[in-house]
């Protein structure tokens, strides 16, 4: 990151862009992927939660998403995204749909991630 001392909070960060990656490296299961697709509340949920394991920690975040141009469907356009938060008590998913170029949905994915997980902490009082 370009925070000095962030390493005292972020442990580990993950880009399984294919859905080989998500199988062997996070271990989702491949059925769940043939079945709901690599974009898919599912997915982003499982993917959380394989994070959070993996590097240990109170939060793990799962993304997902059709950020563009193309690969997008009638069920799942371009700008589809789910965005999954693990914690020990709680577990939430949303889907979103945003609009605008590749850059601007991955950004935008980002920041929604980042309040989710702002919200989560602030109501739980970590």
């Amino acid at each position: 990151t370009q925070i000095p001392g962030s390493s005292q909070y972020f442990i580990l960060g993950m880009v399984a862009y294919s859905n080989q990656a998500k199988k062997n490296i996070l271990k989702i299961p491949a059925n769940i992927i043939a079945e709901k697709g690599g974009v898919s509340k599912n997915v982003a949920k499982l993917l959380a939660k394989s994070v959070k394991s993996m590097a240990k920690t109170d939060f793990g975040i799962g993304v997902t998403g059709i950020a563009g141009p193309g690969g997008g469907s009638k069920e799942k356009p371009v700008g589809t995204v789910f965005i999954a938060i693990d914690t020990e008590n709680k577990k939430i998913c949303k889907k979103f749909n945003f609009s605008g170029s590749r850059l601007n949905v991955r950004k935008k994915t980002a920041l929604k991630a980042l309040e989710l997980l702002s919200s989560l902490i602030a109501k739980s009082n970590v």
